[in-house]
């Protein structure tokens, strides 16, 4: 598929533009932080898409703050979908793995308990002898 699916600022940092790509990577549209505040800080001149005598010439700046909450209602959603779907079960098998880590981790903490106590007896037993 050809065209754009996302957008980003010349300033974006690394670790913004790896998140971008992950997600574009999943099917999400981005729009970098600061661009939709950019954009929509420019009036739009809808008289070029109606005639000018029109009277249903839409009221620009009530338009203009319909389109930014419904693309920051759309991007919200986006973002909602992305972590259930993507980074959710990623967050739950990375707590498990840890979980396993701990698990192996209290394993060995007592084995090695018992290995000094082991020897610890070991010498008191060599030394009473």
């Amino acid at each position: 598929m050809a065209g754009a699916k996302g957008y980003l600022l010349k300033g974006t940092s690394t670790l913004d533009l790896i998140g971008t790509i992950f997600k574009i990577h999943h099917g999400l549209f981005q729009l970098g932080a600061g661009l939709l505040e950019k954009v929509a800080s420019h009036p739009v001149d809808l008289s070029l898409m109606y005639n000018k005598n029109s009277q249903d010439l839409p009221n620009v700046e009530s338009l203009t703050k319909q389109q930014i909450n419904k693309t920051i209602e759309d991007k919200l959603e986006e973002e909602y979908l992305f972590f259930n779907e993507v980074l959710e079960p990623r967050i739950q098998t990375l707590k498990q793995q840890q979980n396993k880590i701990n698990d192996k981790y209290k394993d060995l903490e007592m084995k090695f308990y018992i290995l000094i106590l082991t020897q610890l007896m070991l010498i008191v037993y060599l030394l009473t002898k």
